[in-house]
Parts: C-alpha cells; structure tokens; sequence
C-alpha cells in the first residue's frame, strides 16, 4: 500500500543565520515604510495645496457670479479740487471716482505736513552727499 502524505507546519527552531536574515528583512522593511510614509506625506500636501487652489478659484468666481461685477485696476488720472479728489480714466475721460480728500491728504497739500518717506529720502541724499565729499577729500 502507497503511503499517504500529507504537509503540516511544525515548530522549527531558527540559527543564527536565518535570525540575522529576518532582522535585515525586518530593517528594509520599516526603512521602506518611512520612506512610502514620507512619500505620502509629501504627495498628500501637493494635493491639499491644490485643493486649497481650486477653493480659491471657487470661490473667487462664486463672489463675482453673486455681485455681478469684479474689481479692475484701470489707469487714471488724480486731481484735488476744492476738497474732492477725482480719479478720471486716461483712456475715455471716463469720472471712475469722486470722494472727499481726507485729513491727511490736505494737510499734504497744504504743506503743513511732511511725509515720512520724504522725510527718509531727504536724510539719505544728505547722507549721500556727506560720504560723497568724504570720498573727493
């Protein structure tokens, strides 16, 4: 009569080798792990900052469809008359906009007050102008 044969798993005592084996198993698989970790990390705030992109565009367009209207930068020329300030269009003559001047731009044109950027400026052309002279002597 054949014998019948038959695999089982039975307990198998691991060497040396096979131990050092599955512990550099064990190493590239957590170092590809972290790496496949990194990866997803990295891909997954590509994506959140493009999702964050279109919400933008989203939500640009959805403002501009419910006021009817977007804002436009148009060159114009300024003009202060009589305590108003008139911005017309270089191009059409087209009157963009009228407003009162406000505190700060009469007192600029009344020359009671000084900008501090003009103050800056003024201290740096004579401070150009010292080290200039300190250079011809």
């Amino acid at each position: 009569m054949d014998s019948l044969v038959e695999t089982i798993w039975v307990k198998h005592v691991l060497t040396g080798d096979e131990v050092m084996d599955l512990a550099q198993k064990m190493a590239r698989a957590e170092a590809n792990i972290n790496e496949k970790g990194d990866q997803l990390k990295s891909v997954s705030t590509a994506i959140k900052a493009e999702i964050t992109t279109q919400e933008g565009i989203l939500h640009s367009c959805a403002e501009k469809l419910r006021s009817g209207y977007e804002m436009r930068p148009r060159d114009a020329d300024v003009s202060y008359e009589k305590g108003i300030v008139k911005y017309v269009d270089k191009e059409t003559g087209e009157i963009l906009e009228e407003r009162p001047m406000t505190h700060e731009e009469q007192l600029r044109l009344s020359g009671t007050r000084i900008d501090a950027e003009d103050i800056i400026r003024e201290a740096r052309e004579k401070e150009t102008e010292e080290l200039a002279g300190e250079k011809d002597e």
